[in-house]
């Protein structure tokens, strides 16, 4: 706009934006850092707070549900690798209340060393691919055990055929 700020629209009037949102934009993957096992009770400005000792954060933001639920980690990022770095040396296996946090330096979204999604709020579309493949080697070999405990049962049931005590009851 023509006062050098941006604005964003919001119920009906005009608020001017932080620059740590815009500056969000621009952050250097290297320099933002997720952080888990968070407390549960953690709240944004406290999470803001802690680790802005560290140098000028870019954002901020926990994680939840689509249902609202905190799901106990959230991303911070620093304006510099360097404040980033002594962010998560210090942070970094320490305990936020009685919660010991996990800090890492976050990964670019298409990297290959990325590790696979393992919460249980993720995609479920993993586990059906999984259920495909196991069902294929699973149908051939459990075809295998039904007859094994088929012969079995045929044979208890063989031994059992004469015995007075086993016959056939009447309620």
């Amino acid at each position: 706009n023509k006062h050098g700020g941006a604005h964003k629209q919001r119920g009906g009037r005009l608020t001017q934006e932080k620059s740590w949102v815009r500056e969000a934009l621009v952050v250097n993957t290297m320099s933002r850092l997720i952080v888990k096992n968070l407390p549960s009770g953690m709240k944004e400005d406290r999470f803001r707070t802690l680790f802005a000792a560290f140098g000028t954060l870019t954002d901020c933001c926990l994680k939840f549900t689509k249902e609202g639920k905190f799901r106990k980690f959230g991303f911070i990022g620093f304006k510099s690798e360097e404040e980033a770095q002594a962010a998560l040396n210090h942070f970094n296996k320490t305990f936020i209340d009685t919660a010991k946090i996990s800090v890492e330096v976050c990964k670019s979204f298409g990297e290959q060393t990325t590790a696979k999604t393992w919460s249980k709020h993720s995609q479920k579309q993993e586990k059906s691919d999984k259920a495909e493949k196991k069902a294929v080697v699973s149908s051939s070999s459990s075809d295998a055990k039904k007859d094994k405990k088929k012969g079995k049962a045929e044979g208890v049931l063989e031994t059992l055929k004469d015995d007075e005590k086993f016959g056939d009851r009447k309620s």
